[in-house]
């Protein structure tokens, strides 16, 4: 028998959910809408006023219907274009990448401990201090052999898209962390998160000539820490072995 490549058990679960929600939410939806045409419709029964009805159609519109519409695609999506299934069926699936991870529980790293190989994590510094979260354990990512990568998140949760100073604020909280490993964490350990390890974030025979040049006039025992604090505008860049304009 053919045995079934992608896990779609969980697809279809929230799926289910999603039209569950979607019945509920529309319901208060029409319910609320209609008691302000008829307020004696909450029947002189608090909790069914239109202060308590309209929250609740909200939150399951938005985020009960919404949000199970958003996993079911995105279990389906990340799968088929990751050509990869659900590892253990419950949390990523092989060669996934896990955003922030800020709050993890023992069972948690066990878990990634078990497939390190298989999974990078992306730190967003400046997006982690922004929201105020606990100390990221990177230390701890570490000792179990999880990559990590850094990221900048979005503006709406940071104040530039720089990866020089999501490398600087990193360094800034490990200063026990080389600087030639936090410029792997931007060159390196991306492309190999990507499958693209040998192609990308590395000057090799085969990869990709995808270059930027920053001022410096020292050493090669410097050269890293420069890198990470040059606050320079980039002058010169090069993508597929052309030099681009700046």
């Amino acid at each position: 028998m053919h045995e079934e490549i992608y896990n779609y058990k969980v697809v279809r679960q929230f799926a289910v959910m999603t039209v569950v929600w979607g019945v509920v939410g529309m319901l208060v939806g029409v319910v609320i809408a209609a008691q302000l045409l008829w307020p004696e419709l909450n029947f002189d029964v608090p909790w069914l006023s239109y202060g308590r009805l309209r929250p609740l159609h909200t939150n399951a519109v938005i985020f009960a219907f919404g949000g199970s519409a958003l996993f079911a695609s995105s279990y389906y999506v990340v799968q088929r274009t990751c050509h990869a299934r659900l590892f253990c069926d419950r949390l990523v699936p092989q060669g996934g990448i896990l955003a922030h991870m800020n709050c993890l529980s023992d069972a948690d790293y066990k878990i990634l401990a078990s497939r390190a190989k298989d999974i990078a994590v992306v730190h967003c510094p400046k997006c982690h201090e922004y929201f105020g979260r606990p100390p990221f354990d990177l230390d701890r990512f570490r000792s179990i052999g999880v990559s990590v990568c850094l990221g900048t998140d979005s503006l709406a949760s940071n104040t530039s898209l720089s990866l020089f100073e999501e490398m600087r604020h990193l360094r800034q909280n490990f200063p026990h962390i080389s600087s030639e490993e936090v410029i792997d964490m931007v060159t390196r350990r991306p492309a190999r998160a990507i499958g693209m390890s040998g192609e990308l974030g590395e000057i090799t025979p085969g990869a990709h000539a995808d270059l930027i040049a920053v001022p410096y006039s020292g050493g090669i025992r410097d050269a890293f820490d420069a890198l990470i604090e040059n606050s320079s505008p980039i002058d010169w860049m090069m993508v597929g072995g052309r030099p681009q304009r700046m």
